[in-house]
């Protein structure tokens, strides 16, 4: 099969795979418009587990791109359905392709939509006295040293995911 320029290296990805699973590979990256190279390895490592979840694609935008883990390298975060309930989540992708980072709506705050943050953005977190939050989280204000995913519920509350110290960390930003 033939691939342009952008499906380069889903091609490289998808050559150890049956041409049914290469086509299959090619339809989730052309039907996702995600980037293919990071989605389509992600699937061909068996990372990303399509019986499992699968894009929400009524999110717009349903996905981002942004150097999250601090690596130089571009990473993907993007709405999920975790399926068989169709629960909604947030799954972030790092380059690095270790494994696909999972936030479920039932146990972390994954909001309506997001947006990239800027490395080197002062954040002040919401004061814990202020919320009973899940789990617990530092509120001392700090700046980004990579990229963050903000998460919001429109006109409720907004949180941020950050990488710190190997993970994705998640600190609520109002209430």
């Amino acid at each position: 099969m033939r691939y342009i320029a952008p499906f380069a290296a889903l091609s490289i990805a998808a050559a150890s795979l049956s041409a049914s699973q290469e086509r299959s590979l090619t339809e989730l990256a052309v039907r996702w418009g995600l980037g293919p190279e990071l989605i389509g390895s992600a699937v061909a490592a068996g990372l990303w587990d399509q019986g499992a979840m699968d894009l929400d694609l009524s999110k717009n935008p349903y996905y981002i791109r942004g150097d999250f883990d601090g690596d130089g390298e571009n990473d993907v975060a993007a709405y999920v359905q975790v399926k068989p309930a169709g629960e909604a989540g947030l799954a972030i992708i790092t380059a690095a392709l270790d494994t696909v980072h999972l936030f479920k709506a039932s146990e972390d705050f994954v909001g309506e939509y997001f947006r990239v943050v800027p490395a080197g953005t002062l954040i002040h977190p919401l004061p814990r006295a202020a919320l009973h939050a899940p789990r617990p989280y530092d509120d001392t204000p700090f700046r980004l040293d990579t990229e963050a995913i903000e998460v919001h519920y429109i006109g409720k509350s907004s949180g941020l995911y950050y990488w710190k110290g190997g993970q994705f960390l998640h600190v609520p930003l109002s209430d």
